[in-house]
């Protein structure tokens, strides 16, 4: 069965964060809308739980599932 957009559940948005003096993402959370996903990263810089921690969007671009 397909799933057209609307009904796609896939969390395919996912919010990374990284201090500003390191070269390493942290997960932070993942969404199934990019709306979502940006929400929680402006509430987070909002926060500003820590000093020089950024927030980054990183979105699926790409399946490497096989098929069978």
């Amino acid at each position: 069965m397909s799933l057209n957009n609307t009904e796609d559940k896939t969390t395919k948005y996912m919010i990374m964060g990284k201090f500003k003096h390191s070269n390493r993402f942290i997960f932070e959370k993942q969404f199934i809308n990019k709306r979502s996903a940006d929400a929680y990263a402006e509430l987070m810089n909002e926060n500003k739980e820590h000093d020089g921690y950024e927030y980054f969007l990183f979105e699926q671009s790409k399946s490497y599932k096989l098929e069978d």
